[in-house]
């Protein structure tokens, strides 16, 4: 695109390259790995104590408290690995079209090009 182009809206004006913080990568990696050590241990727990419930030595409270860690530890490694997707490709979902395609959001024309390509820009 130039200054002075038309565009319609959904145009692609833009493509934005996601060059992820390699700190941010180890960092989110690391919790990834320490939210599969806590899933392993909360499933272990889970299971072992699951049998006792069934058996009646172990009360529902305390079973509850177990099984609530447990989903904990379920959803802790989900947020984890989304995060970690993020910072790797600026998107969980898999695509990160909507984060690096940038389009028109309505007809008009393009006044100025603040950036060139090679320049880093910040997502607010």
């Amino acid at each position: 695109m130039e200054e002075g182009a038309k565009v319609k809206a959904g145009d692609l004006i833009a493509v934005i390259k996601v060059v992820p913080n390699e700190q941010s990568v180890y960092q989110a990696r690391g919790r990834v790995n320490n939210a599969k050590v806590a899933l392993g241990n909360a499933e272990l727990d889970y299971n072992r104590n699951k049998e006792l419930f069934d058996k009646g030595v172990v009360s529902a409270q305390d079973f509850q408290n177990i099984e609530l860690a447990y989903n904990q530890a379920k959803l802790e490694l989900e947020n984890a690995q989304n995060d970690y997707q993020i910072i790797l490709r600026g998107s969980a979902g898999g695509s990160s079209s909507a984060n690096t395609n940038i389009r028109a959001t309505v007809d008009g024309t393009i006044l100025e090009i603040p950036v060139e390509e090679g320049d880093q820009v910040i997502r607010e």
